[in-house]
């Protein structure tokens, strides 16, 4: 509902699209450098490394789900 509101008139939606789903790949450039930079304190902090980043990632998704519905449909 978020990104389909405020995507909703624009004429240019694509380009909106692309982007934001480009930025869903931050999370994922943070859990690597996590594994790059980051001490190995534990194998459970790595794996909620993971976990964050993976959830960041999804729950961003799930706010552009609605504008691919958006997009595709218009």
């Amino acid at each position: 509902m978020f990104a389909a509101h405020f995507t909703g008139k624009l004429v240019y939606r694509k380009r909106f699209v692309i982007v934001a789903h480009a930025v869903s790949a931050i999370p994922w450039f943070l859990t690597a450098a996590w594994f790059l930079f980051g001490p190995r304190i534990s194998p459970a902090v790595d794996i909620a490394a993971i976990l964050v980043g993976w959830g960041l990632a999804w729950t961003w998704m799930g706010f552009l789900i609605p504008v691919w519905i958006n997009f595709i449909g218009g």
